[in-house]
């Protein structure tokens, strides 16, 4: 469907974005709570820490690899369907994992739920999302409210199953019922689901084999472009919101008190950067917006490493922070908005999708080794400068690519 083709806005669209964003925003919350009630895990699994990790890394491994097969198979079936199985699967493994099984048999629910979060849920998530973009407003307006909407579900619901949590006196019953919860959004998703959207993929759906459709995918080099551009931008917004509170304590002297409530900004204001991200990406271009954005995020990165450090620095630390927490909110919204200028036609968004989010992703795998690396320095001050300078080599390179994106789109006009 082309971007001309737009009509208003509608009760089901309004129904059909709420699920895009609450599912996008609830599915991953069984297995990454475990961040807000780590204990309450423990107590009832009865392991240890490391049992518990290796559970967690069980999910890992579910996740690792299968986002580039479940984009093949995205184009291959409608985002209905997987959708909704996505979210019906991991609501049961949700219920199962409320009655704490044993070691082993948790280890297997933690990875299928790896799977259905990821490898049937992350491509037709951002191809249901450019398909709505295409059908009421624009793609990237359509990826930054949907990124914004999530942040915006994600703390809401946060704050009502950790009032739960704390009404049920915490434990083990306060868990199972925060998971009965998570569990109960996403039935009500998937049957949203089914209703909402549709199976009438038409030219949306690829109808070749699958070795011509992987081959067609791979040839195109925007989607390489494109991968490595959200590769240098996913290094500085996944590793500048990671060690928020340890950065506010060791180079302006905020209290540890304080600094709990300074690592929860990006959670406040991320929504508002997702949101101008959205309108100014189907505005100027999205490739263009991502570039602007990457280099105001790399400006303020930077200008933290010039302030003065210990508690004279604080007021400004935070102003700072506030800009570029909105500046990644942006950024978070506009990833995958650049896949029409770079020619991926609708029929290969998953496939794309997934070979994107494969690459754009890997920062994860080293960046934090590094970082750790550096911050075992005694001189913590010193330590972090190095780890915004390497963010911002980071920054250049995404800046780079998205030049070379644009001269493609311009060879291609």
């Amino acid at each position: 469907m082309s971007e001309n083709k737009k009509r208003r806005i509608g009760l089901k669209d309004i129904i059909t974005f709420a699920v895009l964003c609450i599912g996008n925003g609830t599915i991953f919350m069984p297995a990454y709570c475990r961040s807000n009630f780590y204990d309450a895990f423990i107590e009832g699994f009865g392991v240890t820490n490391t049992q518990f990790g290796i559970m967690f890394s069980a999910f890992t491994i579910g996740m690792l690899g299968t986002y580039f097969i479940g984009g093949v198979i995205t184009d291959k079936m409608s985002p209905r369907k997987m959708l909704t199985f996505s979210f019906a699967a991991t609501a049961v493994l949700t219920v199962v994992l409320s009655f704490f099984p044993s070691f082993y048999i948790a280890c297997g629910v933690y990875f299928c739920m790896g799977l259905s979060s990821t490898m049937t849920f992350y491509a037709p998530l951002i191809k249901a999302t450019r398909q709505f973009g295409q059908r009421v407003g624009g793609e990237s307006k359509a990826l930054g409210f949907m990124e914004g909407g999530r942040a915006i579900w994600g703390t809401v619901s946060g704050a009502v199953v950790s009032a739960v949590f704390v009404a049920l006196a915490g434990g083990v019953m306060g868990l199972r019922a925060v998971l009965w919860i998570y569990a109960v959004i996403l039935v009500a998703c998937a049957i949203a689901s089914y209703f909402c959207f549709t199976d009438d993929a038409g030219e949306d759906t690829y109808k070749g084999n699958v070795l011509v459709q992987v081959k067609d995918c791979l040839k195109n080099p925007g989607v390489w472009i494109l991968a490595l551009m959200v590769m240098g931008a996913y290094a500085i917004t996944s590793t500048m919101t990671g060690y928020t509170s340890l950065l506010a304590t060791a180079c302006f002297s905020i209290p540890m008190s304080y600094a709990t409530f300074v690592a929860l900004v990006p959670s406040v204001v991320n929504p508002i950067g997702a949101f101008i991200g959205g309108i100014l990406g189907d505005k100027m271009g999205a490739t263009k917006t991502v570039i602007v954005l990457v280099v105001l995020m790399m400006i303020s990165a930077f200008a933290i490493t010039i302030l003065p450090n210990g508690i004279s620095g604080a007021i400004p630390f935070l102003i700072i922070f506030v800009i570029l927490s909105i500046f990644i909110g942006a950024v978070r919204g506009q990833y995958y908005a650049p896949m029409r200028e770079a020619g991926i036609p609708m029929a290969l968004s998953g496939t794309a999708t997934g070979l994107i989010a494969t690459i754009g992703y890997t920062p994860d795998l080293y960046l934090s080794i590094i970082t750790g690396r550096l911050l075992d320095n005694p001189d913590q001050i010193v330590a972090f400068k190095q780890v915004i300078y390497i963010l911002c080599g980071f920054g250049v390179f995404a800046i780079v690519m998205g030049i070379c994106l644009m001269q493609i789109v311009k060879k291609r006009k």
